[in-house]
């Protein structure tokens, strides 16, 4: 009969399909397959370390596999572990993890996050002694880390900038505002380092929890697309949270007048502009 497919990820060069069932009724399967090009298959276990099921959900996290539930009997609320590293899936090598407080399930969705909000700097400025700081026009985007933080999107918040000196940088002051919004002060990471956008991504990749798993990150939306064009030319995977949206207040004839707002706007975006230029022509990033 026909083997229900319940789930492919990229297991380094591989796929893995595992488990499955032949029809409503069964049989049930726990055998586990492999391919390189989706043509041609190899079966990497008859019989793995988890009972036979179907609709449970595979999930590659580093490497490593991880099953989770599946419809069976009785419904599954179990999980197991194939390392990272540990041949072809062979039955001995999954590892069976505590069971999990949710009630069994089947056909249902998980998604990886990497944990993290990364808001770079530029909200704010430090003073000489901490305690010290003037906020930016670009103050907006702590409000709206802070928010996201609030809401449960990620339980901490790395926070880049290397002003000031190395006792009260940048991120030392953004961390203090975000703390006077209501985050709690353990859940926010210091990178204290960090200069300048093109430095950011490098000294960032060292507080992920997984470099290669995606995170929110938050900065000015005029700033966002040099941003996420950095890291991702550093093999990085950001999630575009943008704050500080710029409006045209006013839409009438006062637009063609000569405004000083304006001439900050256009000195902003060329600075991007160029900063986009740079990063193409100097970091071969159009080729990545």
């Amino acid at each position: 009969g026909l083997q229900k497919l319940t789930a492919l990820y990229g297991d380094g060069d591989a796929i893995v399909l595992t488990a499955g069932e032949a029809g409503y009724t069964g049989p049930y399967y726990n055998d586990v397959w492999t391919t390189a090009d989706g043509a041609n298959w190899t079966r990497a276990s008859a019989k793995a370390g988890f009972s036979a099921r179907s609709g449970n959900l595979l999930l590659n996290a580093g490497g490593a596999l991880f099953t989770f539930g599946g419809y069976g009997l009785p419904m599954k609320h179990d999980a197991y572990c194939l390392p990272a590293g540990a041949a072809g899936g062979a039955g001995g090598a999954w590892k069976k993890l505590p069971k999990a407080p949710w009630k069994g399930r089947f056909d249902y969705d998980m998604e990886l996050v990497n944990g993290s909000i990364v808001l770079l700097g530029g909200g704010v400025i430090p003073g000489r002694v901490e305690g010290e700081m003037d906020a930016t026009a670009a103050a907006d985007r702590m409000r709206f880390a802070a928010a996201l933080w609030k809401a449960g999107k990620a339980p901490r918040i790395i926070v880049t900038g290397g002003g000031g000196g190395r006792e009260w940088s940048e991120a030392h002051a953004m961390r203090a505002w975000l703390t006077d919004l209501g985050v709690d002060a353990d859940a926010v990471t210091l990178e204290p380092l960090a200069r300048n956008t093109r430095q950011h991504p490098a000294r960032v990749r060292p507080l992920l929890e997984n470099p290669e798993a995606p995170f929110l990150l938050v900065t000015s939306a005029l700033h966002m697309p040099r941003s996420v064009a950095r890291f991702r030319a550093a093999g990085l995977q950001p999630t575009a949270a943008p704050a500080d949206r710029e409006l045209l207040l006013y839409g009438d004839l006062r637009d063609a007048l000569p405004d000083t707002r304006a001439l900050d706007r256009s000195t902003r975006a060329l600075k991007e502009r160029l900063g986009m230029l740079h990063l193409r022509v100097f970091s071969g990033w159009m080729e990545r």
